[in-house]
């Protein structure tokens, strides 16, 4: 019986799972406990991992399980895990990578499982497909991180709610029928994490409880802005903003302090301003900042970036950006740094303040940039390359 079950599924795969769909939750368990004896600490184990970067969920060691619909295996170890004769399984994680196109009834009752089985994270892959939201998320009391890459949703249910989730990533998600991120999270106002890729912002958000933004290559609304954003954020701990490959002006507007008081860690990778008083406006109202990252491309506008943060206690700097224009670099004033990393051997100007509380520190310069950029740079591990012109290690 087993060896025809497995032909089956060998001769149309999807014709057996469709059909199966349709059984009684009840049956399909006694069906898949005879046919696919599995252990599910065995099964769900066979399965591959998978993470976001640089983005990813913690790494935990409980099972989860993947449906990839052009894996043979990964279905059948799907349903054999799920409906063995052990005592139910509790998932961690699930994630639907379907290349095919599959009905909404087929997805509906995949999720429906996990949630029979108290799921936690939940993903979906669905290469630029529609995605119907499954109604049974909005009863889902376990989940507690979802991931959309690749999907289309052209209907947000307006009582449509995730009632526990903390963390949400949004990569190259598109909405349609005037439905958007906003519309998505109307009712979940517990979201501490929230990563939007190549996803178009648009709506009003209010995020009492979100701790940690990420925004990469995210395009505002003619009527949002940056600022508005982080005004619904009260309690944000960490921002994080990509702008590669984008010319958008992200910050036109400096948020107030009021916005920035519980801010922690800020990274700016590649981001455009409208004037380099900007960054400095910015940065002075940050009143906690510990943690500060700066990565400089060719798509950033800025000339010169003054740092003047007495709280910092971290500062990452990476210009890999060629320019000799006047005042093209970087004024550092940080005394309660503890940690630097600073590689540039492009700009024409830098200047440090005193630092006494550096620890370690990783520098990459310029031969020529040396002498009075870090003559007041104390700390008890240094590690210093200097470049010539050429870029050869002196």
């Amino acid at each position: 019986m087993e060896e025809r079950a497995v032909k089956l599924a060998r001769i149309d795969k999807n014709t057996v799972l469709r059909r199966i769909n349709e059984l009684p939750d009840e049956l399909i368990m006694k069906i898949f406990s005879t046919v696919l004896p599995f252990k599910a600490s065995v099964a769900t184990r066979l399965l591959s991992k998978w993470c976001e970067d640089p983005w990813k969920l913690d790494d935990d060691p409980d099972d989860d399980v993947t449906i990839e619909d052009d894996d043979e295996k990964s279905l059948m170890s799907f349903y054999g895990s799920l409906f063995s004769n052990d005592a139910p399984v509790i998932l961690e994680t699930m994630r639907l990578k379907l290349i095919q196109n599959h009905s909404a009834s087929d997805i509906k009752f995949w999720v429906k499982t996990a949630v029979k089985r108290s799921v936690r994270k939940l993903r979906f892959d669905l290469f630029g497909r529609t995605l119907e939201l499954p109604d049974c998320l909005s009863t889902c009391t376990t989940l507690k991180s979802l991931i959309l890459r690749d999907v289309t949703i052209s209907v947000v249910p307006y009582y449509f709610q995730l009632p526990s989730l903390k963390s949400l990533h949004l990569f190259s998600v598109e909405f349609s029928n005037h439905h958007s991120v906003a519309s998505l999270l109307h009712y979940n106002t517990g979201l501490e994490y929230l990563v939007l890729n190549e996803t178009k912002y648009d709506g009003w958000l209010r995020l009492p409880s979100l701790k940690s933004l990420h925004l990469c290559s995210v395009t505002l609304s003619a009527h949002n802005s940056i600022t508005r954003l982080l005004k619904s954020c009260p309690v944000l701990e960490s921002l994080v903003i990509n702008q590669t490959k984008s010319d958008y002006v992200m910050f036109e507007a400096i948020p107030p302090r009021s916005c920035l008081s519980s801010l922690r860690s800020l990274h700016l990778l590649s981001v455009t301003f409208v004037r380099d008083e900007h960054v400095t406006m910015l940065l002075k109202n940050c009143a906690s900042l510990q943690d500060l990252v700066i990565r400089r491309t060719k798509d950033d506008n800025v000339g010169l970036f003054y740092i003047d943060v007495p709280t910092l206690k971290s500062l990452t700097i990476n210009n890999g950006i060629w320019k000799r224009d006047h005042d093209h670099g970087f004024a550092i004033r940080a005394p309660a740094l503890e940690k630097l990393s600073f590689k540039d051997t492009f700009s024409n100007f830098l200047k440090f303040g005193y630092m006494p509380e550096v620890t370690t520190a990783n520098i990459e310069v310029r031969y020529d940039q040396s002498e009075q950029s870090f003559e007041r740079l104390s700390a008890s591990s240094v590690s210093l390359c200097f470049m010539s012109m050429n870029n050869a290690v002196i």
